[in-house]
């Protein structure tokens, strides 16, 4: 395989041996190639399409797993996993946003809920850690509505004006600062940069100082982007 071929499919993930930062971009080429498709059935029939979606990519992945062997070292089988592990997720955020679930939502403004809203996110990002799943099934299906359930509950009943600028300002950048932080830990480029932000042995102040360093290092190349 031809140097100028690796690198192409490094670029869209699908070859992870220089870049595993990469992965999302197949899956946002798949979700654009599917969602069109996808997106005029549910809006015939919400709630039969997303289910039989949901259902034809469990089949899918139950075939690759039992079908092809070490398919996660497969260059297109590992790929065609992922996208298929993802779609029951994508099908149920579609189905959410089209029947705006979670504006429909009603809870007590009291200042028990917020608490509890946080330490639901606390321990549904633990349990994403120790469980992010089983064999086909994508646990992000479940934990994703949830994060954002208590999220909307977080601004709904609380202002938090220079949490939502932080978000905001992290959002705009977020992309540049996926690719960037994959500078300090993939294999290629580890060796060169990793010193920049492995300072310490605390993975907590690790973790801070790279989003610090990311989201200067994305500022600046956006900067330069919009010249």
């Amino acid at each position: 395989m031809g140097g100028g071929k690796i690198l192409l499919l490094n670029m869209f993930g699908i070859d992870e041996t220089l870049t595993w930062v990469s992965w999302f971009i197949y899956l946002y080429i798949w979700a654009m190639v599917m969602m069109p498709f996808a997106g005029r059935l549910i809006d015939r029939e919400p709630y039969l399409w997303v289910v039989l979606l949901i259902l034809l990519s469990f089949i899918l992945q139950t075939a690759i797993w039992y079908y092809v062997p070490e398919f996660n070292s497969h260059l297109w089988w590992h790929p065609l996993m992922v996208c298929a592990g993802w779609t029951p997720t994508i099908m149920l955020g579609y189905l959410f946003a089209r029947e705006g679930v979670f504006q429909k939502v009603q809870l007590p403004n009291h200042w028990s809920v917020p608490v509890i809203a946080i330490l639901i996110v606390a321990l549904i990002l633990y349990l994403k850690m120790i469980l992010p799943g089983i064999k086909i099934i994508n646990f992000d299906i479940i934990y994703a509505p949830v994060i954002i359930l208590c999220v909307v509950t977080l601004f709904s009943q609380h202002e938090m004006s220079w949490f939502k600028k932080v978000m905001v300002e992290l959002g705009d950048k977020s992309v540049y600062m996926w690719f960037v932080h994959a500078l300090f830990f993939c294999a290629a480029t580890r060796p060169v940069y990793h010193r920049f932000v492995m300072f310490t042995d605390n993975l907590c102040l690790v973790a801070l100082w790279t989003i610090v360093v990311s989201y200067m290092i994305s500022a600046l190349i956006k900067k330069i982007m919009e010249i």
